[in-house]
């Protein structure tokens, strides 16, 4: 859980699952199988590749989801 108020630069890695509701500067690799919830503080400067992702924050950046994408 990346907490809101809070800051990371660089690569996040996730393996299984992951909740932002922070900001990450820099690009969010998933594995295979991996799922991430994006919450609606949460804001990702860079590329999000994972397996599924639901987004409600913001994103400025490429995102590549091989099983679902889900925006409000």
């Amino acid at each position: 859980v990346l907490a809101e108020g809070t800051e990371i630069q660089g690569t996040l890695k996730v393996t299984d699952y992951c909740r932002i509701h922070g900001r990450l500067v820099g690009d969010l690799v998933g594995a295979p199988g991996s799922r991430v919830v994006l919450g609606e503080a949460g804001l990702i400067e860079g590329k999000l590749e994972v397996d599924t992702v639901w987004i409600d924050g913001c994103v400025r950046g490429d995102i590549r989801a091989t099983t679902r994408v889900s925006i409000s």
